[in-house]
């Protein structure tokens, strides 16, 4: 069960979210096949939409639950939970291929720093 003050959270923040992983989402789903396999491309790609729609569905419930004062129990909230966590996982990924590959270097931020220093 999602209070319904846990749901004007989570409507605040997964729009936030949901953005994010479609600014980053091709970094992020590089990082899925990276991780995976070329073979698993289009499990890649059907996390992707599945997270999308995820989203968009626990967006409207807490909109929802808000507006109407109820909390959120049963499907709604195994949705949301759910959602939440393949989110969290997504945002490891591209957060995983920027450090990774290159996008945000430690490397290039150690070097930088040592020539701020001289």
């Amino acid at each position: 069960m999602i209070s319904e003050q846990g749901a004007i959270l989570i409507a605040t923040v997964y729009p936030i979210g949901l953005l994010l992983l479609l600014v980053e989402g091709v970094e992020a789903f590089e990082a899925f096949i990276h991780l995976f396999g070329q073979r698993l491309r289009s499990l890649g790609f059907f996390v992707s939409v599945a997270e999308i729609t995820a989203v968009t569905m626990s967006i409207a419930f807490c909109v929802y639950s808000v507006s109407s004062g109820t909390a959120l129990d049963g499907f709604q909230a195994v949705v949301v939970s759910v959602s939440g966590g393949l989110l969290m996982f997504l945002f490891a990924l591209a957060a995983g291929s920027l450090l990774g590959r290159g996008g945000i270097s430690i490397d290039r931020l150690r070097s930088s720093k040592k020539s701020d220093d001289e």
